[in-house]
């Protein structure tokens, strides 16, 4: 089998965000090859109530339909990323993980499925916000073994009429 014949195996993280959408995007029209499977990754924050914990504690049912919810969310979620896929004959699937720690899963899946790049957008923060809260693409970046590919959010186009 010629090289460029090999399966390439492409990780690509999403949330609900914009980003998440636009780095899938931006991949399947720039990068995408019929010889590549594409593994998208979600990787969910456990929900832990944060307020009214008292509340939650004493109230089970309450609790478990707040969980049901979020796992309705995630399946959508989920369920838009296989339907990309298949709309644009792509081979690949969807990965769904519970974890504290964001950049850590999707650098253990990376691992784990073997993959060969990381394809991932960027929320584009600010040094500073960055810096306090951390990022997960910057996390990823530096502990992948593999080329990872940052989609950087989309410019605002200014209106200005300076011709700038």
């Amino acid at each position: 089998m010629a090289e460029s014949d090999a399966t390439s195996v492409i990780i690509i993280p999403v949330d609900r965000s914009n980003h998440a959408e636009a780095a899938f995007n931006w991949y399947a029209d720039n990068v995408y090859r019929p010889n590549h499977e594409v593994h998208i990754v979600h990787v969910h924050e456990p929900v832990v109530p944060t307020t009214g914990a008292s509340y939650w504690a004493f109230n089970a049912s309450a609790y478990e339909a707040f969980l049901l919810e979020d796992k309705k969310k995630v399946d959508k979620l989920l369920a838009v990323y296989d339907n990309f896929l298949k709309e644009r004959n792509m081979k690949g699937k969807t990965h769904h993980q519970v974890n504290n720690n964001p950049g850590t899963a999707i650098v253990h899946y990376a691992e784990e499925l073997k993959g060969t790049m990381v394809v991932m957008g960027s929320r584009g923060m600010g040094a500073v916000r960055r810096t306090f809260l951390g990022s997960v693409s910057d996390y990823v970046l530096h502990h992948a073994h593999i080329p990872v590919l940052v989609i950087p959010k989309k410019r605002e186009r200014s209106t200005s009429s300076s011709g700038h």
